[in-house]
């Protein structure tokens, strides 16, 4: 049982904070791993707005939380911190380096698996042409970035960019390599402008846009990569 994993993993979180953390509803649906304390179980509406917000890779807004699930802001931010003692999720804070753009300094929230984040969310495996396509595209990304990172270069730190001007960057690892992930299959102009203002900074040294295309190019200085290529090559180093 999740619970019973939970508990093994991390002893020093008490039995009733992991309960009101991952809270089953009906105890053979794993779709039913809800973020919300008992306190919360009264609206069904409530919890599938909190369902949503965790279980996507966003900016964590704390409050928003809070207010969805009728608790102080202090319970939401210990509920993020048992799923990062577990093991089941963590932050990727943001890059905050730069002088021309002020970045905003919230971080983002990241489950360890697709399947974790797509259950909780009851919708199927997504497809090309599905809204969420783009989100778990850029969630695999996460992963073997973070994968990598914790086999081959634990010093190393992922983050990512965005300014108070909404340009971004989906990730960043230290200040060598910066990269926007897109599910197009088709990279044009429009989808290198976060790199680009990135790039104005003058801090990283490749520039990578992590796409579905076929064929590795270049283009303005910029690396298009299909994904397997950038996995293969990520591992090499």
């Amino acid at each position: 049982h999740m619970c019973d994993f939970l508990v093994v993993t991390k002893v020093y979180h008490s039995a009733s904070t992991i309960k009101r953390t991952l809270y089953f509803l009906l105890s053979k649906n794993p779709t039913s791993i809800c973020l919300i304390s008992q306190k919360s179980l009264c609206r069904k509406t409530k919890r599938e707005n909190l369902l949503t917000t965790v279980s996507k890779s966003v900016m964590i807004n704390y409050t928003n939380i809070a207010s969805d699930s009728q608790v102080p802001v202090q319970t939401v931010k210990q509920w993020f911190q048992v799923l990062e003692d577990t093991l089941l999720g963590y932050q990727v804070e943001s890059f905050t380096n730069t002088k021309k753009r002020k970045a905003i300094t919230t971080s983002k929230f990241y489950f360890f698996d697709i399947g974790i984040a797509r259950a909780l969310r009851n919708i199927p495996t997504p497809k090309e042409n599905m809204t969420e396509f783009g989100e778990y595209f850029e969630h695999l990304i996460c992963m073997e970035l973070k994968s990598w990172i914790d086999y081959k270069h634990p010093r190393s730190k992922l983050t990512y960019w965005r300014s108070n001007s909404n340009m971004e960057v989906d990730f960043c690892i230290d200040e060598e390599i910066a990269i926007e992930v897109k599910s197009s299959s088709n990279v044009t102009e429009k989808h290198l402008k976060g790199l680009k203002a990135l790039r104005e900074e003058g801090i990283f040294k490749r520039y990578v846009v992590v796409c579905q295309e076929e064929h590795p190019r270049i283009t303005d200085g910029i690396e298009i990569l299909p994904w397997k290529y950038f996995f293969e090559e990520l591992w090499k180093k």
